[in-house]
């Protein structure tokens, strides 16, 4: 049975992105609005999604369990590194996922865009990991995502392979 939580805990959560896109997934599991569900209605969902998509059935997971953090502004097209330096302290091993919320961003995005980045071994090279890379806009999500990458790292390896769809 879901729990309808009281409104601080909700504009709590609806004070970062993160928490609105965690309430859109609990939207799409209860079908209605600030209702956080009951934990075997979503596995159950996430069973349902697994059928589907294991992959977005992971990310749905991860996202709706994520309590790594992080904000940052964009000072100039060209300034990607603070934010992501401030990302680094928080992957491999200590934490298998990470969530910033970016703001400022330049055109062709939109203003302000999650990134959420989901960290494993690669099973085949004990050598190598692999990042997954979501760029999320608010808006769009949970229909859509803007972009998704994904980045294999190498320490037998020099180069970085990096693929990328939208």
């Amino acid at each position: 049975m879901p729990f309808d939580y009281d409104a601080s805990f909700i504009q709590h959560l609806s004070s970062a992105m993160l928490g609105r896109l965690r309430l859109k997934i609990f939207k799409m599991i209860v079908g209605t609005e600030n209702i956080v569900p009951s934990a075997n209605e979503f596995n159950d969902f996430l069973l349902g999604q697994a059928k589907h998509n294991v992959e977005m059935a992971l990310f749905f997971s991860d996202l709706a369990n994520q309590n790594v953090f992080s904000e940052f502004n964009f000072s100039s097209e060209n300034d990607l590194s603070p934010g992501f330096d401030d990302f680094a302290q928080y992957t491999k091993p200590q934490f298998d996922s990470a969530f910033l919320e970016a703001h400022n961003l330049p055109e062709p995005f939109p203003d302000s865009a999650g990134i959420f980045i989901q960290w494993r071994d690669d099973e085949s090279d004990s050598n190598s990991c692999i990042y997954k890379v979501y760029l999320i806009n608010e808006a769009l999500f949970p229909e859509s995502y803007l972009g998704i990458a994904e980045i294999y790292l190498s320490t037998s390896q020099e180069e970085v392979s990096i693929s990328y769809a939208t």
